[in-house]
């Protein structure tokens, strides 16, 4: 007897169960909300991602792909290291008012929310920032080969400083999530690298 096929695709399963994450958080959605989220039934759920814990993880390392996909497209494209970082502000400065955008994002939510009883999502969220830095890191270097920025400038110090602005952007975002003030935060910031 042949195994039973899915009756449900796991990918798109798990990209609701991580919209639902992004905007509920970890602790404030229910198994119950998963399954009616997601479309499937408890023992599928179980069967396929594991119990709740195992699915956020999931959930997490799938959205940290998908914006590593995005940043290498970025910043590949871009003409400048300032301008891949400026391009990648705007589009998150965008993203904020859109009803997607104002949940912030997952992985600051996720280090606000269980870092400090979980080290497991803790040890996820660090991965993510770290990558974070190094993405922004190689943009400056090459901002700096390029006489955009200064060389006197400490590139690793300004790549942990921009992880910072991302994530407290993304924060005030779910407060203030008008793309103006944001704008004009991003724009300070840009004027500090030159």
């Amino acid at each position: 007897m042949s195994p039973r096929l899915k009756e449900f695709d796991p990918d798109q399963a798990l990209d609701a169960a991580m919209q639902l994450f992004w905007q509920k958080g970890f602790e404030a959605t229910s198994m119950q909300d998963l399954v009616d989220q997601m479309g499937i039934n408890r023992y599928s759920l179980y069967d396929t991602f594991g119990d709740k814990h195992q699915l956020f993880i999931q959930c997490c390392e799938k959205y940290q792909a998908n914006m590593e996909t995005m940043k290498v497209e970025l910043f590949d494209q871009a003409d400048s290291g300032l301008q891949a970082i400026q391009n990648f502000f705007n589009i998150i400065a965008q993203r904020i008012t859109t009803k997607e955008g104002c949940c912030g994002c997952l992985m600051t939510n996720a280090a606000v929310e269980k870092a400090l009883d979980d080290e497991i999502i803790a040890e996820c969220t660090r991965k993510a920032f770290e990558g974070m830095e190094k993405t922004f890191h190689k943009a400056l270097q090459r901002a700096q080969k390029e006489g955009e920025i200064s060389q006197d400038k400490n590139t690793k110090d300004l790549a942990s400083y921009l992880v910072c602005l991302l994530q407290g952007i993304t924060v005030m975002g779910k407060t203030f999530p008008q793309c103006k003030r944001i704008q004009k935060t991003i724009d300070c910031a840009m004027d500090l690298l030159k």
